[in-house]
C-alpha cells in the first residue's frame, strides 16, 4: 500500500475504470490534490461515481467539465459533482 502524505489513511491507488471515467485524467490533473467539503450528499449511479455526505472532506485529483475525480474520507475514489462542494475552509 501507498501512503499520500495529506491522507490519514492508506492509499489505494484508484481502478483504471475510474482513470477511463475522467477522459482527460491526465490533462486535467491538479498540480497538488485539493481538499474540499460536501455541501449536500450525492449518491453514486453507477461505479466510476463516488457517493459523497454532507460534510465530509474529499481530494481532489483532476476536474473534468463540471465532475471532480478524487476520494471521499473511506479512502474510495470516483467522479462527483462540483458543484456539491466548496473549498475547505
Amino acid at each position: 500500500m501507498l501512503r499520500h502524505p495529506w491522507a490519514s489513511a492508506e492509499y489505494v491507488p484508484h481502478p483504471t475504470h475510474c482513470q477511463l471515467s475522467c477522459q482527460s485524467h491526465v490533462d486535467n490533473a491538479l498540480t497538488k490534490p485539493t481538499h474540499l467539503q460536501a455541501l449536500y450528499a450525492y449518491e453514486a449511479e453507477n461505479e466510476y461515481e463516488l457517493s459523497i455526505q454532507v460534510g465530509e472532506i474529499l481530494t481532489v485529483e483532476t476536474e473534468d467539465e463540471g465532475w471532480y475525480c478524487g476520494t471521499n474520507s473511506k479512502n474510495q475514489y470516483g467522479r462527483f459533482p462540483s458543484n456539491f462542494c466548496e473549498p475547505l475552509k
